[in-house]
């Protein structure tokens, strides 16, 4: 499916009033999957390298676990930088280490700080 346009996809916090059935929005029946895995889908079929984490609390969270399969990452975007106003709390420019520590079903991940209310996102190194 990778037809050279970027790929963009939006998860986004609320109710989702729009879909009727019972149990959280991204579980509702999309097509032949759910809104959570057609999205899933999409993400991979495009073969995207980029990790778009998103805290949508007022609190932040530190040693946050991301299971993830690869090398280093490195933050490239922080929405959360003192450039947009934000406190500045990320993770820095430098090398993210993968650490054998599983995490959401993956033998390896992340451990990274979520600023309150923001968006990172993430690159191979």
């Amino acid at each position: 499916m990778n037809t050279g346009l970027p790929v963009v996809i939006v998860l986004a916090a609320g109710r989702g009033a729009r879909f009727a059935g019972a149990g959280h929005k991204l579980e509702q029946p999309l097509g032949d999957g759910t809104v959570l895995g057609r999205t899933l889908e999409t993400a991979l079929a495009s073969q995207m390298r980029v990790l778009v984490v998103c805290n949508l609390t007022p609190v932040p969270r530190t040693g946050y676990r991301l299971g993830i399969k690869g090398a280093a990452w490195r933050e490239v975007l922080n929405t959360d930088s003192e450039h947009y106003c934000g406190s500045n709390l990320g993770n820095g420019p430098g090398p993210l280490t993968v650490e054998p520590l599983p995490a959401h079903g993956r033998s390896h991940s992340l451990a990274l700080t979520l600023p309150p209310l923001a968006t990172l996102f993430l690159v191979p190194c």
